[in-house]
């Protein structure tokens, strides 16, 4: 911790994404609590203290968001553990839907993966944010690969419900 304010960014060894969504001001002067959500990518490398660490949050729930293909290639390492509720919650299919185009499309290629996401998967979607609404569930860790699409989508979600400004979301 930085003096009284919590750090954003954690240093946990084995990620290099792992993110507090806490802290931001709400349209109506609020703010986000901290150490609620935090949003990362994979855990398949954690290493012994990066788990202490994460466990040292009172993290109660992971949310794994990736595809079956991924948990199989690179497991969750709390997927079997008695220490947290781990919930596999694919947000995207295991078989890539059409329309996603060429990533070497850029940003126009991201707006419309997006598009599709929160067009074609509201059911998971919905899942993964009535998960997440329940206060027996938190402090909570949402991931994906790599911490910034998938989770992303939710992280905005939640921030969205929440109040936060769209330009602070959007930074996010």
């Amino acid at each position: 911790m930085s003096g009284t304010t919590p750090l954003r960014h954690l240093q946990i060894g084995g990620t290099y994404n792992v993110r507090d969504i806490g802290g931001y001001t709400t349209t109506d002067g609020r703010q986000t609590r901290w150490r609620t959500y935090l949003r990362a990518d994979s855990l398949h490398k954690l290493t012994q203290e990066g788990q202490q660490e994460l466990l040292d949050t009172g993290l109660k729930t992971i949310i794994d968001l990736r595809r079956e293909r991924e948990t199989v290639k690179t497991p969750n390492i709390f997927a079997s553990s008695d220490a947290v509720d781990y919930r596999h919650m694919n947000l995207i299919t295991d078989t890539d839907p059409d329309g996603y185009g060429n990533p070497g499309e850029g940003a126009a290629w991201i707006a419309r993966s997006y598009k599709i996401l929160l067009d074609e998967r509201k059911p998971e979607i919905g899942a993964i944010m009535s998960t997440l609404a329940d206060p027996e569930v938190v402090p909570a860790l949402f991931h994906c690969a790599g911490g910034a699409d998938r989770t992303g989508i939710i992280a905005a979600l939640l921030l969205s419900l929440a109040g936060v400004p769209e330009e602070t979301i959007a930074e996010d």
